[in-house]
């Protein structure tokens, strides 16, 4: 589903709201995101899946904020049980520390979580100034709690929120050009979202 986004370099948000469940791996997941440098939202919810199966690891999810530096809010399951790799509880992507600075907010829906300070060291490094996590009530809220009150930030926890109702359609308003007369060849317009304001 999201191959087809990949020829799309410029995008700066991509909202995907599916009642599929991804099969989304880690590899995969990081040839797509180097193809989105621009991305400052990223949503890919599930809809009406409680426990959807889970394929992401936090080694997906630091190649997105590895590529994606203007990044600041995600919606998407991973598993954070535990760090990946031999670098231990440092995230590295391909030999380079990960810190993403403009990461403000992480949909995580029903994400699995370990109570561990090898994940919320990873997470206080990988996103120091995150504000706030969403998380499906139901499933791993006192893990993801944990988590957020050992963060070095202490980002609030609220209860999972579907992006399409934080981020209503977009408003679709045209600029115009200096002379302000459309059709006369000179004419430059854009899509301006909520967002953008």
């Amino acid at each position: 589903m999201l191959e087809l986004y990949r020829a799309f370099r410029q995008l700066r948000v991509i909202a995907i709201q599916t009642g599929y469940s991804l099969m989304l791996a880690d590899s995969d997941f990081q040839d797509m995101v180097k193809d989105w440098p621009h991305l400052e939202m990223f949503h890919l919810s599930h809809d009406d899946i409680t426990s959807p199966p889970v394929h992401l690891t936090l080694r997906g999810v630091a190649a997105l904020l590895h590529h994606c530096l203007t990044l600041k809010h995600f919606t998407m399951m991973f598993d954070a049980t535990r760090v990946p790799g031999p670098e231990g509880f440092v995230p590295f992507f391909r030999g380079t520390l990960v810190q993403n600075t403009s990461m403000r907010y992480m949909g995580l829906y029903t994400s699995p979580a370990s109570e561990s300070v090898e994940v919320t060291t990873y997470f206080s490094i990988l996103v120091p100034y995150l504000t706030t996590v969403g998380v499906k009530s139901v499933a791993f809220w006192s893990e993801w709690s944990w988590i957020c009150t050992h963060h070095q930030r202490k980002p609030a926890i609220e209860d999972y929120v579907d992006a399409e109702k934080v981020y209503p359609a977009p408003e679709y308003e045209t600029e115009y050009d200096s002379d302000g007369q459309s059709g006369d060849g000179k004419d430059w317009s854009r899509t301006c979202y909520p967002w953008d304001r």
